[in-house]
């Protein structure tokens, strides 16, 4: 339950930065701002990343919100270039499994990815199919 909470709080954090990034530099009215604003945005885009990787270490599945967020950025091309978007954001998934693998694998004392057991288990080997097998009675004795 309070892991929930957590994801939940990284989640929210995560799109106020986001969103925080996204302003334009036309929303500061004198030109001495405008360079302030565009080191504030980056400054804004990084924690941001920062709680996006969290999230996604606390709950894998959490990449479902984020994948159209960053896939609207990455084309309307907000903060840099195609290219350079496409970079930073591989970079990031990159280091986020990483860190994932890292943890995962000190804490079961051997190399393991969570996410690749979930998604083996539920879509390769068709485990999903072995819930509500049962009557419901069964689960009462």
């Amino acid at each position: 339950m309070v892991i929930q909470t957590v994801e939940a709080f990284c989640f929210g954090f995560a799109f106020y930065y986001w969103k925080q990034a996204g302003r334009k530099e036309d929303d500061c009215q004198r030109k001495v701002w405008r360079k302030v604003a565009k080191e504030d945005r980056w400054q804004s885009e990084k924690i941001a990343r920062f709680f996006i990787g969290l999230n996604f270490i606390m709950r894998p599945t959490s990449l479902i919100d984020w994948v159209p967020i960053l896939i609207k950025d990455l084309l309307q091309c907000k903060r840099h270039s195609f290219m350079k978007g496409f970079i930073i954001n591989a970079l990031h998934g990159i280091l986020s499994i990483g860190i994932c693998i890292v943890i995962e694998s000190y804490y079961f004392e051997g190399l393991t990815y969570t996410t690749w057991n979930f998604f083996d288990f539920n879509f390769i080997k068709s485990g999903a199919n072995l819930y509500g097998m049962k009557s419901r009675y069964f689960y009462l004795t």
